[in-house]
């Protein structure tokens, strides 16, 4: 293989090993930010449950006697309790999901789970870092094998516009 080529594919494989090398450290990023959300749904959840008890209610009865009453505004206030303790079960379940998930499967679950906003600010806040741990050389690994095989995918196009010689 001449020079040229070694350098091409080198690079492309540094290219794309540090593009995906990145992804651990952006999980970890949007893992905290969730986390916060489900710390402060969590407390909301909380001021709820006890708001009920002090009325010895159930939390069904409580929200109930918002979802229920004359008053529009009570009964918005209700549709918000139920909401807010909705969302409280979504975002733990989801922070559960991606915690607990194998290294491979995270940027799967990670898609389909995410919180859009969370994701935004995360992306917005987000600032690389140096890949040290184990999960950061196998996405590495993987970049760099991507980045080799998109190279070599590209240098394939020209071909498929070829004439062949006629026999």
């Amino acid at each position: 293989m001449p020079m040229i080529a070694r350098v091409v594919y080198l690079s492309a494989a540094a290219a794309g090993g540090s593009a995906t090398s990145q992804f651990p450290e952006f999980f970890q990023q949007y893992l905290q930010r969730l986390g916060g959300h489900v710390d402060q749904a969590k407390i909301q959840a909380i001021r709820i449950q006890e708001a009920a008890a002090a009325e010895k209610l159930s939390i069904q009865e409580y929200l109930g006697s918002f979802l229920n009453s004359q008053i529009s505004a009570h009964r918005r206030q209700g549709e918000i309790l139920q909401l807010e303790l909705g969302e409280a079960d979504r975002l733990n379940q989801s922070l559960e999901q991606l915690t607990q998930a194998p290294i491979w499967q995270r940027p799967f679950l990670m898609a389909s789970h995410a919180e859009t906003d969370i994701l935004q600010a995360a992306a917005t806040a987000y600032q690389p870092a140096v890949p040290i741990t184990p999960e950061g050389f196998v996405y590495a690994g993987v970049g760099a094998l991507l980045g080799i095989f998109l190279l070599r995918s590209l240098r394939s196009i020209p071909s498929l516009f070829r004439r062949k010689a006629p026999q």
